[in-house]
C-alpha cells in the first residue's frame, strides 16, 4: 500500500465503519462531510491485494443532483454492517428521504440491500440513483439471460449509455480481479454507464428524460408519493467461481419476446375506403382486417393490440369539426366525423365489443389500447405532421383521457381492459405522461429510438421506463421496428434486441403495412418477417404489451435479500408474490449437472441450455418470503480434484486466455488445449506454469465463443469454461 493510500485509510477512519470477513475488507463513510454517507469508501479483496474502492472514488454512493445522504449511524456485526440515516442532504435543504444501506460479507463479494422511504410526496426532477466507482479497469461487459448484451473499452471513447434488460455488468482487465455485478430483478435494473473523467455505473432509482424530439415541457420524471417504500438489491463477486441467480427478462421460460401495438382504430380513413368496414373472418369484405385475422390464423401464438382514435381530426376532416357549447377553449371537447362513440354503425361497435368479449376464434389474441383522442394537439394543428400532447397542458391533457376513456365507455368496452396506449408520434410531454398514469393505463410505447445515438453508433437496444405518481406506476418500452409497407423500416433494429435476449415492441399502420389488403407482396413481406421471428430465433415468444408491463410490475414488487453460491447449491432469497410463468435463471459452469429446482421446497420445471444456462419456470406465489434453490453437481475436474483447481478469466481478454491453478498445482510446462463448442481442439501445446498461472495466446482467426480449456497432468486432468470476445 502506498503512503498517499495509507494517508487516505486513516482519514476516512475517522467517520466510517468497517467489516471483514477471511477475503474482504469493506469501510463504510457515514459522515457526509466526507464525502457521500453510506458509501462504501474502501473495498479490499485480501486474496488479490485489489482495492475495488478506495477514497476519492465514490463507491455504492446514493445520489440526487447535488444531494446525498445525510450523515447518519452503522451498526455493524463481524461480517454486516446498516447504515442509517433519515434524509437527504444538499447545499439547497433537504429531502424528506430516508436511506438505509445494508452490506453483507459473502466469501469474495458484498450484497447491498438500499432501501428508500419518501417521508412526504418528493417530486424528483433529476435522477434518483446508485453509482459505482469504475476507474482501473479497462473493459466493460454487459450479460444478461441469454448472453453478452455489449463489450466495449473503458477508455473515454464511449462518454454515455444507457442498458436495460441485463442482469450483470463484469468489470475485467487493468485491476488484478475481474469484478462482477449482478442486478438481479430487471425491473431494478436500468443503468448509466459514463465512461469518461470519473467513470461510473449508475443504477436508475427514479430515471428522467428530455421530452422527446418537438414536445414541449418539464423533463420526463416521477412525483414519488409519500409512503413510498422501494428497495434495489445489488450482488457484487470477485470470485471467478461465483455463479449468478437472477429473474429473467421474460416470463415462461422465454429468452426473448415481442409484441405488436398497431395504430389506430378505425383502420380505414375516409379517402380510402369505407371507414365502418370490418372483417370477423379471415374471407370477410373488409381487406385490411380480414389479412390481420389471416396473419392471426397462420401465426397461432401471435397477439397484437389494436390502438383505437375515438374521435380522429386530421387533414381530410377538420373542416367539418365542432365543439361542445360553452367548451369552445377545450379541444378535448371538439369532436368530428370519425368519432367512434357517436358516428360509427352500431354493426361496428358491436364488432369492437365483440373482440373484447372473445366472439371470434381469433378474438381472444387481440386487445384494445388507446391512441389518444384527436391525434392533432388543438385546432390550428390539425393540418400536417404535429401531434397530440406534444404540448405541456396538465389540465387539458387530463381532460383529453377523461373523454377519451368516457367515450370508450360509450361503445361499451370495458375501460379496465383498455391499458396500454402510444401516443400520436411515439412521444409525449409530461403532462400527458401523467395524464395516462392518472387514469389507470400501465404500459406505453415510450419512443421510436432509432434517431438516437450513444457511444458514436446507433442506438439498436432496449430502453425501458419507469414513471411514477401517487396515481400509480408506468412501465415503458420502445419500439424498435415499423412494418408500414412504404417506407420498408429496416429489420436490422428488430434483429439486434432480439439478439441480446431482449423484449421488442413492433408497430404500423395495419392498411399501409398491408397495402390496403389487397397487395400480395405486402402481405407476404410481413408473413416473412413474422415467421422469421418465430422461427430463427430460439426460445422466443409473443406477450401482449400489457402483459409484458404486468411482467415489469411484478418483479418491481419482489425485494432480493440474498444470493448464494458456493458448494453444490445456489440459491436466492426473496419477498414478494410470484407470478405465474415467472422465470429464474442461474449461469452455471457447462459441465455442472443440475440436480433439482425448487422453490419453496416445491420443484420447479427446469431446463439447462446452452453455455449452462438454467431456465426454471415457477407457478403462482403468494406473497410472502421465498426461497430458490439449485441443487447441482459441480463439473468434474479428475482424480486431482483434491489438490487442483484450475480458473480461467471469464470473459477472457482480447488477445490471451489466462489461466490459474490454485491448491497444489505441480510447476513448471504442461499441456495445454483449448476446445469449442462441438469438442474440436483448436488449439494444443505446453506452457509453462512455474508460477501457477500461464496465458494461452489466441489465434488469429479464433472467432468469439464458448471454449473448454483443458490442462492434463500426469494423473488426470482439469478443465474450465470461458467465453472469449473479439
Amino acid at each position: 500500500m502506498d503512503s498517499t493510500m495509507l494517508i487516505l485509510l486513516l482519514t476516512s477512519s475517522l467517520s466510517s465503519h468497517s467489516i471483514s470477513n477471511q477475503w474482504i475488507d469493506l469501510v463504510i463513510n457515514y459522515d457526509a462531510s466526507q464525502g457521500y454517507a453510506g458509501s462504501i469508501c474502501s473495498l479490499l479483496d485480501k486474496y488479490t491485494g485489489m482495492y475495488a474502492a478506495t477514497p476519492g472514488h465514490p463507491f455504492a454512493c446514493v445520489r440526487y443532483d447535488d444531494f446525498g445522504p445525510a450523515s447518519g449511524s452503522v451498526v455493524c456485526t463481524d461480517t454486516s454492517a446498516v447504515f442509517t440515516t433519515s434524509s437527504m442532504a444538499g447545499p439547497q435543504g433537504t429531502l424528506p428521504i430516508s436511506v438505509t444501506i445494508e452490506y453483507t460479507l459473502v466469501d469474495r463479494g458484498v450484497e447491498i440491500v438500499c432501501t428508500l422511504q419518501f417521508l412526504q410526496d418528493v417530486e424528483l426532477l433529476k435522477p434518483l440513483e446508485m453509482r459505482f466507482n469504475t476507474q482501473g479497469w479497462t473493459t466493460m461487459t454487459i450479460e444478461n439471460q441469454t448472453g453478452l448484451d455489449e463489450s466495449f473499452p473503458l477508455d473515454a471513447s464511449t462518454w454515455f449509455q444507457r442498458f436495460s434488460g441485463s442482469q450483470m455488468v463484469r468489470l475485467t482487465g487493468g485491476n488484478d480481479t475481474p469484478l462482477l455485478f449482478v442486478f438481479p430483478n430487471v425491473s431494478k435494473g436500468n443503468l448509466w454507464i459514463e465512461d469518461y473523467g470519473q467513470p461510473w455505473i449508475g443504477l436508475l432509482f427514479y430515471d428522467t428524460e428530455h421530452p422527446r424530439e418537438n414536445c414541449q415541457g418539464p423533463d420526463l420524471h416521477s412525483l414519488v408519493p409519500a409512503g413510498e417504500t422501494v428497495e434495489y438489491f445489488v450482488r457484487i463477486s470477485m470470485d471467478e467461481y461465483f455463479s449468478p441467480v437472477f429473474i429473467s427478462n421474460h416470463p415462461n421460460g422465454y429468452e426473448r419476446t415481442a409484441a405488436w401495438i398497431l395504430d389506430e382504430l378505425p383502420f380505414i380513413h375516409p379517402e380510402q375506403g369505407y371507414i365502418w368496414g370490418f372483417s370477423e373472418t379471415s374471407e370477410g369484405p373488409e381487406p385490411v382486417s380480414a389479412e390481420l385475422i389471416q396473419l392471426l390464423e397462420e401465426h397461432a401464438t401471435m397477439k397484437m393490440n389494436w390502438l383505437i382514435l375515438p374521435d380522429g381530426i386530421l387533414t381530410p376532416n377538420r373542416d367539418s369539426v365542432w365543439a361542445e357549447p360553452g367548451w369552445e377553449s377545450s379541444w378535448s371537447h371538439w369532436h368530428g366525423t370519425w368519432r367512434i362513440s357517436t358516428e360509427a354503425t352500431d354493426e361496428y361497435k358491436q364488432w369492437l365489443r365483440n373482440i373484447q368479449d372473445k366472439v371470434y376464434p381469433w378474438a381472444d389474441r387481440v386487445r384494445m389500447g388507446s391512441h389518444g383522442y384527436h391525434h392533432t394537439p388543438n385546432a390550428d394543428s390539425s393540418y400536417g405532421e404535429f401531434h397530440e400532447f406534444i404540448t405541456y397542458e396538465p389540465w387539458e391533457h387530463g381532460e383529453r383521457f377523461r373523454m377519451c376513456m368516457s367515450d370508450i365507455d360509450d361503445m361499451g368496452l370495458d375501460t379496465n381492459l383498455v391499458s396500454v396506449v402510444r401516443f400520436p408520434g411515439h412521444r409525449t410531454s409530461l403532462s400527458g405522461l401523467w395524464a395516462v398514469i392518472d387514469h389507470g393505463f400501465g404500459f406505453y410505447c415510450n419512443g421510436w429510438r432509432l434517431i438516437d445515438w450513444f457511444a458514436g453508433k446507433q442506438f439498436r437496444n432496449q430502453w425501458i421506463t419507469m414513471y411514477q405518481t401517487p396515481q400509480g406506476r408506468m412501465w415503458g418500452s420502445n419500439t424498435v421496428w415499423w412494418g408500414d409497407f412504404q417506407p420498408d423500416y429496416p429489420c436490422e433494429y428488430l434483429s439486434d434486441v432480439l439478439e441480446r435476449g431482449k423484449f421488442a415492441l413492433v408497430g404500423c399502420h395495419p392498411r399501409p403495412m398491408l397495402n390496403g389488403g389487397q397487395s400480395p407482396e405486402a402481405y407476404n413481406r410481413i408473413d416473412s418477417v413474422l415467421t422469421s421471428l418465430e422461427q430463427d430465433y430460439d426460445n422466443f415468444g409473443w406477450l401482449f404489451p400489457s402483459e409484458y408491463g404486468d411482467y415489469l410490475e411484478a418483479c418491481y414488487s419482489i425485494s432480493v435479500r440474498r444470493i448464494r453460491s458456493g458448494g453444490t447449491q445456489l440459491s436466492m432469497e426473496f419477498d414478494g408474490a410470484v407470478p405465474e410463468g415467472m422465470t429464474f435463471c442461474a449461469k452455471l459452469n457447462p459441465l455442472d449437472l443440475v440436480n433439482r429446482v425448487t422453490l419453496d421446497g416445491v420443484p420447479l420445471t427446469w431446463e439447462l441450455r446452452s453455455n449452462g444456462r438454467l431456465f426454471a419456470i415457477s407457478g403462482q406465489h403468494v406473497d410472502s418470503a421465498h426461497t430458490l434453490k439449485i441443487d447441482f453437481q459441480p463439473m468434474e475436474v479428475s482424480d486431482r480434484s483434491e489438490d487442483c483447481r484450475m480458473s480461467v478469466q471469464n470473459p477472457c481478454g482480447f488477445s490471451s486466455v489466462r489461466i490459474h491453478l490454485s491448491g497444489e498445482p505441480p510447476t513448471g510446462p504442461l499441456e495445454v488445449s483449448l476446445f469449442d463448442v462441438s469438442g474440436r481442439v483448436v488449439f494444443s501445446g505446453m506452457t509453462d506454469f512455474c508460477t501457477g498461472e500461464a496465458e494461452l495466446p489466441l489465434l488469429e482467426s479464433l472467432p468469439s465463443g464458448f471454449y473448454i480449456v483443458s490442462v492434463q497432468f500426469e494423473t488426470g486432468s482439469v478443465s474450465a469454461g470461458t467465453v472469449i470476445l473479439r
